[in-house]
């Protein structure tokens, strides 16, 4: 039993396993997969979107309990307002102010009252659920940032890195979204120049979490994609988890995922039962070299500092 509750926090650019590593840990007995909550507002409570059981959000179990427990109900909490709050803090343009010790002080009053909002959402998320983690993988480190202001929540943040031409070649594929219903929507994309650009300062970013957070650690995802036992096993006792009580993997690459209810991310979040993870170099083969030689040297500084060559 760990004597306070823990958001694990997946920063970082979008496309890079993220929502493959936040299955995989949240199906470690005392901890639950949450997805990229951040979107909760917009794309539940808005879009009524699919959780990852399949249901509508406002048809889903689970989170008809958290908000009854955290606001008295789905109509009882304006998700305009929350929209609209989270757009002037939860932006990585404001990531300075948020880690700046000094900040302006409208900034500190709205950054205080999305945390005070946010609150009752993860507390009921706990108290529903029966975790002791929450893993949440939405990635912004300015969400990070208000995370860590959350009272009675430790908040140790995975910052998930990717080779920046895989993460490239990911960006500029159709991938259609499940979890809208009635339509053919897909999943935003981006070119070779946007995607190394987001890349770099997402990832900057994210490294500022190592002074908001109660405990900071970096992963490539081509590490848990070739070891992904060892790697996740791991992260699961830094978080406090106990991986040899009951493990999810049955093999060295293959997980069970229990059904869960995330909210946004990679449709891979639908996937249930036992489930291979490996490596996907696809891009070193399909990407045209051009576009492989901008985001390479685009994104040098951090490439090599991550070390990828």
């Amino acid at each position: 039993m760990l004597s306070t509750r823990r958001i694990a926090f997946l920063a970082g650019y979008g496309r890079n396993g993220g929502t493959l590593l936040d299955r995989t840990l949240g199906s470690f007995p005392g901890a639950v997969s949450l997805g990229e909550l951040r979107f909760v507002w917009l794309k539940g409570l808005e879009r009524n979107e699919s959780c990852s059981c399949g249901l509508a959000l406002r048809d889903c179990r689970f989170w008809r309990e958290v908000f009854d427990l955290a606001y008295g109900g789905f109509d009882r909490i304006d998700a305009q307002a929350m929209i609209k709050l989270y757009r002037t803090v939860d932006r990585t343009r404001y990531v300075p102010f948020l880690a700046s010790p000094r900040r302006p002080a409208a900034f500190e009053q709205r950054a205080t009252e999305l945390a005070k909002r946010l609150l009752p959402l993860y507390a009921a998320i706990a108290e529903v659920s029966g975790a002791e983690v929450l893993i949440d993988s939405s990635k912004f480190a300015g969400y990070g940032w208000i995370l860590s202001r959350l009272d009675g929540f430790e908040t140790c943040t995975i910052h998930l890195v990717r080779d920046p031409r895989a993460a490239s070649y990911s960006w500029s594929k159709s991938v259609r979204k499940p979890e809208v219903a009635g339509i053919e929507a897909l999943m935003p994309r981006a070119n070779p120049v946007s995607s190394a650009a987001q890349w770099m300062y997402r990832n900057l970013a994210a490294e500022t979490l190592q002074r908001g957070s109660a405990r900071y650690r970096r992963v490539r995802y081509e590490d848990f994609a070739r070891a992904p036992r060892q790697q996740a096993e791991e992260l699961a006792r830094w978080l406090g988890l106990d991986p040899s009580a009951r493990s999810p993997f049955v093999s060295y690459d293959e997980v069970v995922i229990e059904g869960g209810h995330t909210q946004s991310g990679n449709p891979v979040r639908f996937r249930n039962g036992a489930t291979t993870i490996e490596i996907d170099n696809e891009w070193q083969t399909k990407m045209p070299r051009s576009e492989r030689m901008v985001v390479a040297c685009l994104t040098a500084p951090l490439r090599i500092r991550y070390g990828y060559t």
